[in-house]
């Protein structure tokens, strides 16, 4: 768990980086705040690509359950200790939408969440994913990490028909280049596959829920007839119409990175009503320092798991932070990638 920088969590001169309670599993991005009231872990995923929810059952133990006279009900979230160093929702008055926990209880992905930090909690601000040493940082006066022109990449936000912000809200997209096609995708740190049991036994003690980029079926069913060589795994899942497939290279602005798995989802459910393709997760930048600009409309990757500039070498990182990161290994039995520790030296391969 990351610890609490000691400093004024409002934006202003005297502060500058806030470390937010965390947890890094398998690339999944967890906030662990305490709650004041009982000193209890909470557990939110981080999601770019998600609005927010709290679940009913947390929303109810804490009381914060609004009138749900109107359909979706909303919660506020429970008074933090430390309140200070979590920043606030930024709209909804300052609540999420309630899950019901009933309606996911079957699916892995959502087990053991007290809820979702998304675009409400997200935009406005600067935060850095930093994968290697598992730490989430808010960057609460609006400052980049130093960097070069050539390690960010442009973001817009998704709107709608009539030129509006999804829900009023800032999701994250980026333009990427696979194979010489442009195609755009959904910026999505809380990707998530549930691996099959078969999967998971020949992997050899990898997480069965872990990070993931999206790709529409049509896609990945094309890539795998014009590509006969990528690696593909055919129901990867736990459930059905899970299939994964592994592209060599996904360009973004000047970045490149290598080897992203890519999985689908039954019936394309993330991509219902959106004209994004991708969804670009930690199977890209999970090794990396991800640092997204919601102010400037950037995303700045450092660390290594990528090249930059065109150049065909990795961007190097200190020592202590290649001792932390995870590089990959084949296992060829199912094209699927375990990871371990390494010691030094580097691979050009992004993690899974």
């Amino acid at each position: 768990m990351a610890s609490v920088v000691t400093m004024p969590a409002q934006a202003g001169a005297s502060c500058r980086v806030v470390a937010i309670p965390s947890l890094f599993v398998s690339q999944r991005v967890f906030a662990i705040p305490l709650a004041a009231a009982d000193r209890r872990t909470l557990r939110f995923w981080v999601d770019t690509d998600g609005s927010g929810f709290i679940f009913d059952d947390v929303a109810r133990r804490y009381g914060t359950l609004m009138s749900d006279t109107g359909t979706p009900a909303r919660a506020e979230l429970p008074r933090l200790a430390a309140s200070a160093d979590v920043p606030s929702l930024t709209t909804h008055a300052g609540t999420l939408s309630v899950l019901r926990r009933a309606d996911v209880v079957q699916d892995p992905i959502f087990a053991g969440l007290s809820g979702q930090l998304g675009a409400s909690w997200l935009q406005g601000r600067v935060w850095t994913f930093d994968y290697s040493r598992g730490e989430l940082l808010w960057r609460c006066d609006g400052s980049e990490p130093d960097h070069a022109k050539s390690q960010e990449i442009p973001l817009s936000f998704a709107r709608d028909a009539n030129g509006h912000l999804i829900g009023g809200a800032e999701y994250p997209q980026l333009k990427v280049a696979i194979e010489g096609r442009r195609l755009l995708a959904s910026l999505d740190t809380a990707a998530t596959v549930a691996l099959s049991k078969r999967d998971v036994e020949v992997l050899q003690g990898l997480q069965a829920v872990r990070a993931t980029s999206f790709a529409t079926r049509a896609l990945v069913t094309q890539w795998h007839e014009q590509h006969p060589s990528w690696r593909y795994v055919k129901n990867a899942g736990q459930q059905a119409g899970i299939d994964a497939i592994r592209v060599p290279e996904v360009s973004a602005g000047a970045v490149q990175f290598h080897d992203v798995w890519f999985t689908t989802r039954p019936d394309d459910d993330v991509f219902e009503g959106e004209r994004e393709q991708l969804k670009l997760g930690p199977t890209a930048f999970g090794c990396c320092v991800l640092t997204v600009d919601y102010r400037r409309r950037r995303a700045i990757l450092q660390g290594w798991g990528f090249t930059a500039g065109g150049s065909s070498s990795l961007l190097q990182p200190a020592l202590d932070r290649r001792r932390a990161c995870r590089h990959r290994f084949e296992l060829p039995t199912t094209g699927f990638i375990g990871d371990r520790r390494t010691a030094g030296g580097a691979d050009r391969r992004a993690c899974w």
